[in-house]
């Protein structure tokens, strides 16, 4: 049996985790021109880490579910999430990711959006 100390096991996670930034940073150059431009490739990779770290709070874990939170970072505000309506639909982690998130565009309003752009 292979046993990992919890330095050794953060170490590896935090290296799976830098291995994804690459990725959703082209996923936002690709769907986000614009704004990545904007923002330029240092500002996207913290942009990506700090989604990363937010959606393994929140029980996000595919890729697509990574790549839209982040887009939604970019695209509306890097707070956007802390909404109180958006963050009681991601709160129902009775629901699968992908789940959740299509409950959450079905249910949250245009004024809850606005509302949600203006939080950094």
């Amino acid at each position: 049996m292979f046993h990992l100390r919890a330095d050794q096991f953060q170490a590896l996670s935090d290296a799976v985790l830098e291995a994804a930034v690459p990725g959703i940073c082209r996923h936002l150059e690709e769907h986000f021109p614009g704004r990545a431009l904007e923002v330029g490739p240092e500002e996207l990779q913290v942009l990506a880490r700090q989604a990363l770290a937010e959606c393994s709070g929140l029980s996000l874990q595919k890729k697509a579910s990574v790549c839209w939170f982040a887009g939604m970072k970019l695209y509306v505000s890097p707070g956007f999430f802390r909404h109180p309506r958006l963050a009681e639909r991601f709160a129902a982690g009775h629901l699968p990711g992908k789940a959740r998130l299509d409950r959450l565009l079905e249910e949250v309003s245009e004024q809850d959006w606005r509302e949600a752009a203006a939080l950094e």
